[in-house]
């Protein structure tokens, strides 16, 4: 397939995408007071479409990495975990709506069968996206068992979708059409010990496989991880505090993921295209400085408001409360730049490196007067500082 074909076919499926959201959330307002699969699902029309806009946002970023590299099989796997939640949406809401108004007719039959497995792209990108980033390629032919592991399971999942059995009726979905009853007790068991540990074992593989291409690589392609690891290591301390979220309306989640998809998402097409890629030294430096910043200055903080009154007086005082306030505003400034510096030395070298490389250069650029010596001191120092495949000085005479 030629790359204007390729890039045809992406439109298409994008296309599809949207026609698939604007379908679902039609009919989630059409289907607001009947029966749902779980009550757990029973949530508001409007935080739905919201969730499920995230994916629709993932696949226009997946389109836009398509557009710009065709042949990248990562692009592609951005593309059908966008397409895959709102298909799946759509299934459900369509089956529900065509139970009560035209009852099991094939279509509607056919339908239902397809939601049980049509959430299995999405939900099994993970793996794919960690074993193909950033190029579509993996980071060399001894990875080729774990693709196939990956494979493998996300076909036993699907087999084990597509054929089971319910056990009870479920509301909103019809019997499985092409269930086995027979094989109840083996699915329900590929399900347990292959399906779920699958997965984990599928990412954990993704995980290594970017550590083995950290290694291997080097300048763009170390970049692009970074960037990769630095929205990981967010959506993990993210997914963390939401997940506890007991305060504020329902819909704040919702937001809330969707901001993040889009966060997350954004820096990952960043990164592909390789746009301004050498900026994510400054932010990993900048994250970590002001993580250690926040934990110094709130266990400096808990110490003088809790923890000495506790001891001295045997409460809290508002003495020592503004005493701590006063504190962790004297050392914010201080300490910022002290562990700024320190962070910078550790992870953010070679900038911190280019730095004392170019403080160094003006020291001696007072002291030279040869133009010929300057230019050579001049490209040492760009040589040292930004390591280019080549350097050229032009003297004007």
């Amino acid at each position: 397939m030629t790359d204007p074909a390729r890039r045809r076919l992406a439109w298409i499926l994008w296309v599809v995408t949207i026609l698939a959201y604007v379908a679902e959330v039609a009919l989630l307002f059409a289907n607001a007071d009947l029966p749902v699969v779980d009550p757990v699902d029973a949530v508001s029309p409007w935080i739905q479409a919201m969730e499920d806009l995230a994916f629709v946002v993932v696949g226009t970023l997946g389109l836009r990495l398509v557009m710009a590299q065709p042949r990248n099989a990562f692009c592609w796997w951005v593309v059908a975990a966008g397409m895959s939640f709102p298909l799946e949406g759509l299934a459900v809401e369509f089956t529900r709506f065509g139970i009560e108004n035209w009852g099991a007719i094939p279509i509607v039959a056919f339908v239902s069968w397809m939601s049980l497995w049509l959430w299995i792209p999405g939900s099994f990108s993970i793996p794919f996206f960690l074993l193909l980033y950033p190029d579509g390629h993996l980071p060399s032919r001894r990875w080729l068992p774990a693709l196939w592991f990956t494979v493998v399971v996300v076909a036993t999942t699907f087999f084990a979708s597509a054929f089971l059995v319910e056990a009870e009726p479920v509301a909103g979905v019809l019997p499985n059409p092409v269930g086995i009853p027979a094989l109840s007790d083996f699915i329900n068991a590929m399900f347990l010990y292959v399906a779920v540990p699958g997965q984990l074992i599928a990412i954990v593989l993704g995980f290594a496989s970017l550590v083995a291409r950290y290694r291997s690589g080097e300048g763009i392609e170390r970049q692009q991880i970074k960037v990769l690891l630095w929205v990981g290591v967010i959506a993990v301390i993210f997914f963390a505090v939401v997940s506890r979220q007991e305060w504020g309306p329902i819909w704040l989640g919702s937001v809330f993921n969707f901001v993040f998809s889009l966060l997350v998402a954004g820096a990952v097409t960043l990164a592909v295209l390789r746009y301004r890629l050498y900026e994510i030294d400054r932010l990993i430096s900048r994250t970590v400085t002001y993580t250690v910043l926040a934990v110094v200055l709130g266990i400096v903080y808990g110490f003088g408001a809790v923890w000495l009154p506790s001891r001295v007086v045997g409460e809290q005082t508002p003495l020592f409360v503004a005493g701590s306030t006063l504190a962790v505003a004297a050392l914010f400034n201080p300490l910022r730049r002290r562990v700024m510096r320190w962070v910078d030395r550790r992870f953010n070298r070679s900038s911190y490196d280019a730095e004392q490389i170019a403080d160094a250069f003006a020291v001696r650029l007072r002291d030279e007067v040869d133009p010929e010596r300057l230019a050579e001191e001049w490209a040492t120092t760009v040589v040292r500082a930004l390591q280019p495949s080549s350097v050229g000085v032009w003297l004007w005479r």
